[in-house]
């Protein structure tokens, strides 16, 4: 199934606004579960928020970045709202079960200031490196150091190690005399777009506007992807890092360091938290483009991917054939773009993959670093979500479990509740549950469309600007 091919939006002019400070934000999680409305609530105080990368017109990104729509965010207040939609044979107690301790846990988790989460120690004359990551298959956090003086809190066994024998740390490869801050971010054997997304660039800038006139530590990755990114990403970041390749001992006069102000904080997965990504999103949208939201983006995985969570070929075009029977039920165009991670025959670059989804008000797909997109869709008009789920009837699906449970992960998990859409989760089920066959692992999956059907709706009912659907029929 190839791309659609569509036309290349220009920029939409605007003017520059105000940077909007937040503080005291409410934040709150509705659950609409198979006709049952679960809660929760919560508050927190946010710290104000600006971060100054102006680019500079004639040299600074390939985008030519203008003053657009932003500075207007309007995101969500709090932890914004996720709906998960089924069908009443996916609709079991043991689903909702499920579903609600993953919920709670991401509610929990993602609410919490970075404040909350990691702190900062100044050390002097330091020496670090970073440990190769091709000997972790699972990637790796950890940075190796060693100072003069005592900041033993620095020490643990996830994010800061001590030489690991006597000749580490000894030769200096770079000496750094300029104040450097210091945050790995989850690093793998090979560059990993979507945790660059989620685990690296929300920190990189949210300390990028704490530290203004200090450089940033960046790991280099073998193909220097992450230096490629950056520069096209914004150039007054770009000039700001400091590439280093892993296995390489940097000697500085002074490090800032970020550390966790809890072992419950030394997972990457801890700082998934909604405060920096919706600072990100609002530094996004001051010098990157904003384009006419015209389409709906189907980012499907075919074949292509090694965790599994495949849709094949002959199931996307159901998806498709669902999705633009709603589309014309309520009016809007039924072009849509069936994206795979490539554009025009090559993989997409990053400019293109802003573009595709910055001009999408509806993107749907499942669960993968294709769907990491959705950071750079508008946040200035509603946009919505769909993400197709692992439920407890994937279990046979690769890529659905984990030691032996459902694994529920999410790219609204991932994004800090993702406060620039709205967002619906529609589960997915083994194969073997229509063809009968046997209890083996698959690739592959299949969508529940009863449910995608009624996602559909009521993202387009969103994207419309109407609050309520009377016709629509809650599932029990």
């Amino acid at each position: 199934m190839e791309i659609s091919e569509a036309k290349t939006p220009e920029p939409i002019p605007t003017r520059p606004s105000t940077v909007h400070r937040a503080v005291g934000v409410s934040v709150s999680v509705a659950l609409l579960l198979g006709g049952h409305l679960l809660a929760f609530k919560a508050s927190y105080s946010e710290a104000p928020l600006d971060l100054n990368l102006h680019s500079n017109e004639t040299e600074s990104t390939s985008l030519a970045p203008n003053a657009n729509a932003s500075g207007r965010c309007k995101l969500l207040p709090g932890v914004p709202d996720v709906t998960l939609l089924m069908a009443p044979s996916l609709n079991t107690t043991e689903s909702r079960h499920i579903y609600d301790i993953f919920l709670k846990n991401t509610k929990q988790r993602i609410s919490a200031s970075v404040n909350d989460v990691l702190d900062v120690d100044t050390v002097h004359q330091g020496r670090f490196l970073y440990p190769d990551s091709s000997r972790q298959s699972q990637g790796v956090f950890a940075t190796v150091i060693s100072w003069h003086g005592q900041a033993d809190r620095l020490l643990n066994d996830f994010w800061y190690l001590p030489p690991r024998g006597a000749n580490d740390l000894q030769s200096c490869h770079l000496e750094l005399r300029e104040p450097v801050l210091l945050f790995r971010g989850w690093t793998f054997p090979s560059f990993q777009y979507g945790h660059l997304l989620h685990d690296l660039l929300p920190m990189l800038v949210w300390m990028a506007s704490r530290y203004p006139k200090t450089k940033l530590i960046v790991v280099l990755d073998e193909e220097e992807k992450i230096r490629r990114f950056l520069q096209w990403f914004n150039m007054d970041l770009f000039h700001r890092a400091i590439f280093i390749p892993e296995e390489t001992t940097v000697c500085a006069e002074t490090i800032h360091a970020v550390v966790p102000k809890m072992a419950s904080c030394n997972h990457p997965i801890s700082l998934r938290i909604l405060q920096p990504n919706k600072h990100l999103r609002q530094q996004i949208a001051k010098f990157l483009p904003t384009y006419p939201a015209n389409r709906v983006v189907y980012q499907t995985r075919l074949g292509t991917a090694h965790h599994g969570r495949l849709v094949s070929e002959s199931h996307s075009k159901e998806i498709v054939n669902v999705t633009k029977e709603v589309l014309q039920r309520h009016g809007f165009p039924e072009e849509i773009m069936i994206f795979t991670g490539k554009f025009n025959g090559e993989t997409a670059s990053f400019q293109d993959q802003y573009r595709i989804f910055n001009s999408a008000f509806l993107v749907l797909g499942p669960h993968g670093t294709g769907l990491s997109n959705i950071l750079w869709m508008r946040c200035d008009i509603p946009v919505a979500v769909i993400e197709f789920f692992c439920s407890v009837h994937a279990l046979h699906v690769r890529g659905c479990k984990r030691q032996g449970q459902v694994r529920q992960g999410s790219v609204w998990s991932h994004t800090g509740g993702c406060a620039w859409a709205k967002y619906f989760l529609v589960p997915v089920k083994d194969v073997k549950d229509v063809d009968g066959s046997s209890s083996e692992m698959s690739d592959f999956m299949l969508v529940d469309l009863e449910a995608l059907s009624m996602a559909l709706s009521q993202a387009l009912l969103h994207v419309a600007g109407r609050k309520q659907w009377p016709w629509l029929t809650s599932i029990s």
